[in-house]
């Protein structure tokens, strides 16, 4: 007989850092969309991404099991090549993706990233996304070696204001 009730099942604080190599990222789309299904930014993400290869990764994660469907309470890194994605809201898509990828305080970051679009390439990349429900930030650099002409229906998509257009003409 105790004299204090037992600790439920769900309260149980976990802490777990798990490795893998040789990953499908169809299988990796499948667990996050099961684990985080309720967030737009993890459908988002996963719906401008076609295919990856994940030669390694790491996640890491402290907290209660109703901790685990908060991103703040998850960690993880990923190397990725021979991506095919698209750049959100728009139909421009890029091939050839490799980098370091980082989720870290509910940010996904991604370091050393390189993609190609038509004749152009894109090196030295890095972004940072706000994945949290009240972080809206995002910031992205890329040194761009583009052939202009072949690109210009791509530029008119991404650039607004006619002035501008008008100047990569």
């Amino acid at each position: 007989n105790r004299s204090s009730p037992a600790t439920p099942f769900s309260d149980y604080q976990w802490e777990t850092r798990n490795y893998a190599k040789n990953i499908d990222f169809s299988q990796v789309k499948k667990a996050c969309l099961l684990m985080f299904g309720d967030s737009e930014d993890i459908h988002d993400i996963f719906d401008d991404i076609y295919k990856s290869d994940i030669p390694e990764a790491e996640l890491t994660f402290n907290g209660t099991l109703t901790d685990f469907s908060n991103m703040k309470n998850l960690a993880a890194s990923a190397e990725v090549k021979n991506t095919v994605f698209k750049v959100p809201d728009t139909n421009i898509l890029l091939t050839d993706g490799k980098g370091s990828l980082n989720i870290e305080n509910a940010k996904l970051h991604g370091t050393n990233l390189t993609a190609t679009l038509k004749n152009s390439f894109g090196t030295n990349g890095s972004f940072s996304l706000g994945l949290a429900e009240d972080d809206f930030s995002f910031k992205l650099n890329v040194d761009i070696d583009a052939d202009l002409s072949a690109l210009q229906g791509t530029i008119d998509e991404l650039v607004e204001l006619p002035s501008l257009q008008e100047e990569f003409e």
